[in-house]
């Protein structure tokens, strides 16, 4: 399934449209969940906000200040062999 914001009534990092997520993938609240993104504001601050964990990619350090995501890997093949474990 495919989310878009304009007929969501929300954008990242709403925690509705996070929500609407779920809702379609027909998971509970208390689902598990991991938001894997790129952008620390709308992926990872919004996915957190909605009690998601979060996986942020980026060869970038954490800037400072920025709550930290539940893990971080600079490449999608990191994500995948953390997901693997």
């Amino acid at each position: 399934f495919s989310l878009i914001s304009d007929e969501v009534g929300a954008a990242k990092p709403d925690r509705r449209i996070f929500q609407r997520a779920l809702a379609e993938a027909r998971l509970a609240d208390d689902a598990r969940v991991l938001m894997i993104g790129d952008n620390l504001n709308a992926d990872i601050a919004g996915a957190r906000a909605a009690g998601f964990d979060t996986c942020w990619v980026s060869s970038r350090a954490l800037p400072h200040g920025v709550s930290p995501p539940t893990f971080a890997a600079a490449t999608l093949q990191g994500v995948a062999s953390w997901l693997s474990q």
